[in-house]
Parts: structure tokens; C-alpha cells; sequence
């Protein structure tokens, strides 16, 4: 059995699956190609540094991968490889730089900046964290946007 534990923002998300301890990693790595395209659709964007945010409202993950705001649900059997695209923010170049999620868990703010345009390339979009819909969109109000802090008006 792999648990992994993903500590975010102060949540802590748990992935529990049962996986099969069958061959060697050497024997693995030598079977067909269609046996190591199964591998390779494992992979996953995430790291250490990757934008990432817990919501407890929604059971769900969401995480950046480029210009993508991906939805990974940890309380059902879906492999963190197989997340839902929820939003996609800006060009096809934007980079998203951090998230941030309202006090109800309803609204979720997404950083993120145009690295090919000049000056203030940074955006700030707000998302519904259940729809994906775009709520408000706050283009070139900044540079690069490096952290984001929620504070109650």
C-alpha cells in the first residue's frame, strides 16, 4: 500500500491506493512500449514549489500546471494523474504563480503572469472553486505576483 500525504497551506491531503508489487523496476523498464506508456501516463506535474491549495468544501486539490488550474479529488479512487482541467487563465504562456481561497471555500483567487509581455504582467483572476467559471478577471495589476495573502475586508 502507497500513502502519500500532501501538506498544503494547512490542510493535509491524503491519497491512499493499493498498488501492486509485481516485477522489478529493471524488468519493468524493459517490457513493450505499451507497458511503459502506461508508466509514463503516471507522471504528474507537481513538485515542491508547484502552486498548490487544499479545499475542504470540495474534498478537492487544486494545483497548477502552466496556464491550468487542475482539480484533483483526493476523497474519491481518482489517481492524482488523472485531475480535471478547471480552468485555464490567460494565454497559452501563462504561468501561474499561487493561489489563494476565500474563508467559505466558495471563491478561488489565481495568481498568474504573461512572461512574453512587458511591464505589469502579472494577473489576478477569481474563480468559482466548484464551476470553474471565471467570476472576475484583474489583468496587468502587477508584475510577476510572488504571494497572495486573503484578508477580510
Amino acid at each position: 500500500m502507497l500513502i502519500v500525504v500532501l501538506l498544503f497551506g494547512g490542510y493535509t491531503v491524503m491519497d491512499v491506493h493499493m498498488i501492486r508489487q509485481a516485477e522489478p523496476a529493471e524488468k519493468l523498464l524493459n517490457q513493450d512500449n505499451a507497458d511503459s506508456n502506461a508508466l509514463s501516463q503516471l507522471t504528474i506535474n507537481v513538485s515542491e514549489t508547484t502552486p498548490a491549495i487544499a479545499n475542504m468544501t470540495y474534498y478537492s486539490m487544486l494545483y497548477a500546471d502552466g496556464n491550468k488550474v487542475m482539480r484533483w479529488n483526493y476523497t474519491t479512487s481518482q489517481l492524482m494523474n488523472k485531475a480535471d482541467v478547471l480552468q485555464t487563465v490567460g494565454s497559452d504562456n501563462a504561468i501561474i504563480t499561487g493561489f489563494e481561497i476565500s474563508p467559505d471555500h466558495k471563491r478561488t483567487y489565481v495568481a498568474f503572469y504573461e512572461p512574453s509581455q512587458q511591464g505589469k504582467n502579472g494577473s489576478l483572476w477569481i474563480i468559482d472553486t466548484d464551476k470553474g467559471t471565471i467570476l472576475e478577471k484583474h489583468d496587468n495589476i502587477a508584475y510577476r505576483p510572488v504571494r497572495m495573502i486573503y484578508k477580510k475586508k
